[in-house]
């Protein structure tokens, strides 16, 4: 279960952008040590086949792209915690203005080794993470954290976490807590090594901003394994809960 080889089989990619367009933040075959890239508006951080990236990525404001078939790794990041959460920064972080962002796209790009949250989306209208590959060990490393958005697709991806795979919340750090709503979630392949593959809530609004979890559709995943919890626990393939905004 511990020591795997992962071998992912891809189609050429036809649809690369120029590493000359001022717009893209391109990396080529080898190895790169940019620590953050950052992306604002209107921007595509391309991961071309053969490039290892040694980064975590922020982004600003909407119509971002994240693409590529290399990979992105969060190995060099410092790596803290104890032996109940790690607190290291997230290798994805998505939206950093909380200022209703639009049309985020990431796809086809392997994650790996995050010292964190691998990949958080709040507030976004309008996401679609198509074909990613993710692999993390993190006490607290869930995978994809949806918070506070809309009209999301994901679909074709491979996740395996230690903590949950996907997971959908109403949380406080957006504010104020809005719904999440117009999910798609197809056709992935999920492993969550402790706690849940799929989650809805339980961090799902509080008494001063309400935040609803609606119109979510999860269809056609394969759950390859889980760990049993106890009687009162959420571990589980699929889960739904609603507790405390966290």
């Amino acid at each position: 279960r511990q020591h795997n080889l992962f071998i992912y089989a891809r189609e050429p990619d036809m649809n690369k952008p120029s590493a000359d367009d001022p717009k893209v933040k391109y990396f080529g075959k080898g190895e790169h040590n940019p620590g953050v890239i950052f992306l604002t508006d209107g921007q595509t951080l391309y991961i071309d086949h053969g490039a290892k990236v040694y980064a975590n990525v922020k982004t600003r404001g909407s119509d971002v792209t994240i693409a590529g078939h290399g990979i992105l790794s969060g190995e060099k990041m410092v790596h803290k915690g104890d032996n109940m959460y790690s607190w290291g920064d997230f290798l994805i972080q998505c939206n950093m203005s909380n200022i209703n962002a639009r049309n985020l796209t990431v796809k086809d790009i392997t994650m790996i080794d995050s010292p964190g949250w691998n990949m958080i989306i709040p507030k976004t209208d309008g996401v679609l993470i198509d074909g990613i590959n993710m692999i993390s060990w993190e006490l607290n490393g869930d995978g994809i954290d949806v918070v506070s958005s809309k009209n999301i697709e994901i679909k074709n991806c491979f996740i395996r976490t230690y903590d949950d795979c996907l997971t959908l919340k109403c949380r406080f750090i957006v504010k104020p807590i809005i719904d999440v709503c117009n999910v798609n979630i197809h056709d992935c392949l999920i492993w969550a090594d402790y706690a849940r593959g799929i989650v809805i809530g339980p961090e799902a609004g509080n008494t001063d901003y309400s935040g609803r979890l609606h119109d979510i559709d999860v269809r056609d995943c394969i759950f390859l394994q889980h760990k049993r919890g106890l009687n009162d626990d959420q571990r589980s393939a699929f889960a739904i809960g609603q507790g405390s905004d966290g």
